[in-house]
């Protein structure tokens, strides 16, 4: 009767261990396919972000092709070509430009100059091409406060934007991408403090307009109290007064 009762406990521990090893092994497989899942989706992702860049770039190609077969250089360029022969790569690549820091124009066409002033014409385009397809990865990249498929729209609305194509290809207009960095790093959902110091710099000192982005973003502060975008705001307010000192001093504000 002893045996029989421990034959049966011995049953029942048996069977009550087979449940527990086959749940063991069906959430191993469930956590390996969310994992195949996640894997599958970021590679998702990475292709759309890959082919709406180059869905971009050829769009850029297409605005302006004669600026692809046959590039030449701005009438407005001579001025800082000028300044380079005069005063070298530095000055020609900072000093302002009828009264505006353009630093992303005047940078590409200075060291244009610096890698082969006989070829500035084609490394300008490409130099422009460059800053473009920053501004599309500073919208698709980093993880942003909007869907993916939005930023998708907005990347090939400015590609698509009715405007003249002089902002395609042409050196001289590589401001007005870099104008919108400002604006484009709001959207982001994280800090990224390196990076979006960089960009606030860089997009501060593209134009006046890029450093009055101080605005939205003085306004985005008073509404979320976050650190990220109360830095920006002190980094935009501290170059547009640098803007608008350049402006005032210069012939253009007489």
């Amino acid at each position: 009767m002893i045996k029989e009762i421990k034959n049966q406990s011995s049953v029942q521990h048996k069977s009550d261990e087979h449940p527990s090893s086959g749940s063991r092994r069906s959430q191993e497989r469930l956590q390996s396919q969310r994992q195949l899942s996640r894997r599958n989706q970021r590679l998702l992702t990475a292709g759309m972000i890959f082919g709406t860049i180059i869905l971009a770039v050829v769009i850029w190609f297409l605005r302006r092709p004669d600026q692809l077969q046959h590039p030449y250089v701005w009438v407005d360029e001579f001025r800082i070509l000028n300044r380079y022969q005069l005063h070298g790569f530095i000055y020609a690549a900072i000093a302002p430009l009828q009264g505006y820091s353009v630093w992303p124009t005047s940078f590409s066409i200075s060291l244009a100059s610096l890698l082969d002033f006989g070829r500035i014409p084609l490394i300008d385009y490409w130099l422009s091409t460059f800053w473009y397809v920053v501004t599309c990865c500073l919208i698709l990249i980093p993880n942003s406060a909007l869907r993916l498929r939005w930023r998708i729209g907005l990347v090939v609305l400015l590609a698509l934007a009715p405007v003249n194509p002089e902002v395609y290809g042409i050196a001289l207009y590589s401001f007005w991408w870099t104008t919108l960095w400002p604006l484009i790093s709001l959207m982001w959902s994280k800090d990224y403090w390196w990076l979006r110091i960089t960009v606030l710099i860089i997009g501060g000192m593209s134009s006046l307009a890029g450093a009055l982005l101080v605005i939205p973003y003085a306004v985005m502060y008073l509404i979320s109290r976050k650190r990220r975008d109360l830095v920006g705001t002190l980094i935009l307010a501290s170059i547009s007064v640098i803007q608008v000192a350049t402006y005032l001093h210069s012939t253009r504000a007489t």
